[in-house]
């Protein structure tokens, strides 16, 4: 049986004992997906330490720019804290969504980018505990130009508030979607994680009808949580 995350998680931080650490490392040796979220993790906590405030904004996001290995393609979505874009990753050979930090944001409200920020890469070390077909998956981290990014799987189709609007709807047909989103969160749940922000606009739902749960940027470990609460 793996190890509980936030165990894994304490390996990048060097705070275990040396048995603790022993049998932590005796697993991964042995556990493919452990190995990747340990890199994953020292990836983003590299990242969080290094990336520049107040850095210069690029139009990376423009259609047909590059940034690091990806291609921009074109815009899905814009928020306040940024712009959701689908891009091609021609390494592996597959389209993907990219996030990325506003670079307005990044310039002119400094202290809101910072929390924007460790709120982007909060979610990304969400989305590296979890694998499972109900949630979407992250695939890598980056930051360009003081704009932190992550590229997560591409889902060709639309939020569950979108999906309910389009069509007339059977009971049954509503209920088998919310119940595949229920088995997302209850992913997150058995990794310890509160989305603490679920709705409609947080499920999508492909063209081929999988329905997956996105957007944990305000996720919390049962503990912080816990611990934040009392």
């Amino acid at each position: 049986m793996c190890p509980d995350p936030e165990v894994i998680a304490t390996y990048t931080e060097d705070v275990l004992d040396d048995a603790a650490r022993a049998a932590l490392e005796g697993h991964l040796d042995a556990c493919v997906s452990c190995r990747a979220v340990v890199s994953q993790i020292a990836k983003l906590d590299a990242l969080a330490a290094t990336v520049p405030h107040g850095a210069p904004h690029a139009s990376v996001s423009e259609p047909g720019a590059v940034m690091g290995r990806y291609v921009m393609l074109y815009q899905i979505g814009r928020g306040a804290m940024g712009v959701v874009s689908a891009a091609y990753d021609p390494e592996l050979d597959r389209k993907v969504a990219i996030k990325l930090l506003g670079g307005d944001l990044v310039e002119e409200h400094a202290e809101e980018a910072g929390d924007a920020r460790r709120r982007l890469l909060r979610e990304a070390r969400s989305l590296a505990k979890l694998a499972h077909e109900n949630v979407v998956a992250v695939h890598d981290v980056g930051e360009v130009d003081g704009r932190v990014f992550i590229a997560m799987e591409y889902v060709d189709g639309s939020d569950l508030r979108a999906w309910l609007d389009k069509d007339r709807r059977g009971w049954r047909e509503i209920l088998t979607v919310f119940l595949a989103a229920g088995r997302g969160l209850g992913a997150s749940h058995e990794v310890h994680l509160v989305h603490r922000d679920f709705k409609p606009a947080n499920v999508l739902v492909s063209k081929s009808g999988r329905v997956l749960v996105t957007d944990f940027g305000l996720a919390r470990s049962v503990s912080t949580a816990t611990a934040t609460a009392t």
